[in-house]
């Protein structure tokens, strides 16, 4: 009878300890129509992998004509004039960032980025070095300017509306393309306001011109700026202009809230030798250097803050040019009132 008995205990020890438990993570989910401050609950790469495709790696660039002046003429910015140039050079000056395709009708296609991405200065004016810095070494004149967009098989996107103050700019372009080719984001728009501390977001972007998903966790300020928010996600040149989605209620329902504008910075100071005298004319590295010390300007970008500008910031600048818009064939009211 004894025997009978630890056997049956034995039995019920190995059918509890081969039992295996399956959590329903979607009934962990609490639908309270709030931004989820945690990871995704289940593979979302589906998801992700659509929405990115609608991202786009933008290039500026901008071509200009540069004149050079002589340092012994001492040529100021007021008396400058381009007759006393000891020279004329072409250049170009070009940045890089991410755009977002955000409608395609009637063979038009229009997307959002940073004014700054696709914004060339119309003069680069550049000083000699103390202490000649009052002096004029060159100013260069923009000619023209042309934007390219990957995947795109077009060259004459322009800048439709932009505000340098948000940082925001809606550009346009004329496409033979099949419309069915172009994907556009289809998913609703948020509104920022709603994220709070710990909300969970995605970015999308081109970080040094490789297409990248990223992710962060959002910080508020208070009180709260309705314009910007910041969070914790990597930040690299390329980024600017990248797409920021939340999650709401669980995958799939991802929201639109802001795009990624800037990183952090900080700046230091330290002193540099006299640039202008010549080489022959320095010391030799193995004596300590006597000449004039100058101060120059570090720029260092702190990577893990990020600046977003908010949605809502971005559908306010959108209602204040929408006439203007519609004027020039660009309908977007299917995509800020989805």
């Amino acid at each position: 009878m004894f025997n009978k008995i630890v056997i049956l205990i034995l039995i019920s020890l190995t059918f509890f300890s081969c039992t295996k438990y399956v959590h329903d993570f979607k009934n962990l989910i609490v639908e309270d129509g709030k931004y989820d401050t945690e990871f995704p609950h289940r593979d979302c790469s589906h998801e992700l992998e659509h929405i990115s495709k609608c991202t786009k790696m933008i290039t500026c660039v901008g071509y200009y004509n540069e004149y050079k002046f002589d340092v012994n003429g001492k040529y100021t910015l007021r008396d400058i004039n381009i007759r006393n140039a000891l020279s004329k050079t072409s250049f170009n000056n070009n940045s890089t960032g991410t755009a977002t395709i955000i409608s395609k009708e009637n063979g038009k296609i229009a997307l959002i980025t940073c004014a700054h991405v696709v914004n060339s200065p119309e003069k680069i004016i550049t000083y000699y070095e103390e202490p000649y810095q009052d002096y004029v070494a060159s100013i260069a004149f923009l000619d023209k300017k042309m934007i390219y967009c990957s995947d795109i098989a077009t060259d004459d996107i322009e800048i439709l509306i932009a505000d340098d103050l948000i940082d925001i700019a809606i550009l346009g372009a004329k496409t033979s393309e099949g419309e069915i080719l172009i994907p556009i984001l289809d998913t609703p728009i948020g509104k920022s306001k709603d994220l709070n501390w710990g909300s969970f977001v995605y970015l999308f972007g081109f970080p040094r011109g490789y297409k990248m998903i990223s992710h962060g966790i959002v910080s508020l300020s208070k009180p709260f700026h309705e314009k910007y928010f910041y969070a914790d996600a990597p930040f690299n040149r390329g980024f600017s202009g990248g797409l920021v989605m939340a999650i709401k209620d669980g995958v799939p329902n991802f929201e639109m809230v802001g795009i990624a504008t800037s990183a952090a910075a900080e700046f230091y100071n330290y002193l540099s030798p006299d640039l202008n005298i010549q080489k022959n004319r320095l010391e030799t590295a193995l004596d300590p250097y006597k000449g004039d010390m100058f101060n120059k300007k570090l720029e260092m970008i702190m990577y893990g803050v990020t600046q977003i500008t908010s949605i809502d910031a971005i559908s306010k600048f959108y209602e204040q040019n929408k006439d203007y818009l519609k004027s020039r064939g660009y309908f977007l009211e299917g995509f800020f009132k989805r």
